[in-house]
């Protein structure tokens, strides 16, 4: 996580724009495509009131994934 967060910010850097959607989109279906990373979706997972639901995470490398609940 913390590779992803020091490459999101040297980013950032370069563009402010670059975590931004388009306009109209609602963010919650749509992302913005990042050409370093890949984007994955989580096995089911409960939030923090017990609900079931899934998560989209921007990773640079899916191989280092590591779930803590596997």
């Amino acid at each position: 996580m913390r590779d992803l967060i020091d490459l999101g910010q040297v980013e950032a850097a370069k563009d402010c724009n670059i975590f931004r959607t388009d306009e109209g989109k609602t963010g919650l279906m749509d992302f913005t495509p990042l050409p370093f990373g890949r984007i994955v979706l989580s096995p089911e997972m409960k939030d923090g009131a017990g609900r079931p639901n899934h998560y989209q995470w921007c990773v640079v490398d899916e191989t280092r994934l590591q779930m803590p609940f596997t």
